[in-house]
């Protein structure tokens, strides 16, 4: 896969947060629920959706024996709100992945070019260039998987033994 080389200009940038910003002012209605509140509530599969649409001709085609407690209108209302809603999070979704994306690869990228660095400066201060050394003593301790995370990590099966 080769490199990105765009970058999203600062006024594009700008005005993208304020777009999503305007998404959220124009559907005010959404709410963020509990761990607890989602458990609660029924999971609209595409089965159990299937079973909601015929349920709601069921209820237009027999109206008359339906209970006057079963809101026909608002269940309608609902299946509309519902249905932009799942369009809005296909959409969203689609670009939340692809943001991710591009996310790992210029992340990728970027570490790929600091592995340079390191290594660089691994060889400088081997060579006694001044201050490479402690550049790279650094950089070994924030290293991934290396530095003061594996230490503790021996430290700990050293203790446990």
């Amino acid at each position: 896969m080769e490199e990105l080389d765009n970058s999203i200009p600062e006024v594009d940038f700008k005005a993208i947060k304020h777009m999503l910003n305007d998404v959220k002012t124009l559907v005010p209605l959404l709410i963020n629920l509990t761990g607890k509140e989602r458990l609660k509530n029924f999971k609209l599969s595409k089965k159990r959706y299937q079973f909601l649409m015929k349920a709601t001709e069921a209820a237009q085609v027999h109206s008359g024996i339906i209970p006057p407690y079963v809101n026909l209108e608002r269940m309608n209302f609902d299946i509309k709100l519902y249905d932009q809603l799942t369009l809005l999070e296909e959409q969203i979704s689609e670009l939340s992945n692809a943001i991710k994306g591009t996310k790992i690869k210029v992340g990728a990228d970027a570490l790929r070019q600091s592995m340079e660095v390191y290594q660089t400066l691994s060889r400088a201060g081997k060579a006694g260039v001044e201050g490479a050394e402690e550049s790279y003593l650094e950089l070994k301790e924030l290293f991934p998987g290396r530095g003061k995370a594996k230490k503790a990590i021996g430290s700990e099966n050293e203790s446990q033994n």
